[in-house]
């Protein structure tokens, strides 16, 4: 992972270089600390909402993403084209 992250910071992507990575992957067991803790309960939402159609947690979360001017930056998914969602992400770019 860490030679991933590494090629990721020096080769960029469809967008250009990222400009604001703070680390490498790190791997811990998330009882280590609590950022880890909540890094896991945010996949866990996510997972919920978009694999199994439950946005009870999501809802919870949904409006602490980074935000400018009414665009949602951070929360992608794949979706087929024709499939509805009403995500915050999907919203946003229907704009």
């Amino acid at each position: 992972m860490q030679s991933l992250a590494i090629e990721f910071k020096s080769a960029g992507h469809r967008w250009g270089f990222p400009r604001n990575i703070v680390d490498v992957p790190f791997f811990v067991d998330s009882q280590a600390t609590r950022l880890i803790q909540y890094a896991d309960l945010v996949s866990y939402a996510l997972w919920r909402k978009f694999e199994q159609g439950d946005s009870e947690f999501f809802e919870a979360i949904s409006s602490s993403f980074d935000s400018d001017g009414g665009a949602v930056h951070g929360l992608h998914h794949l979706k087929g084209r024709s499939e509805a969602c009403d995500c915050p992400a999907c919203a946003n770019r229907l704009l």
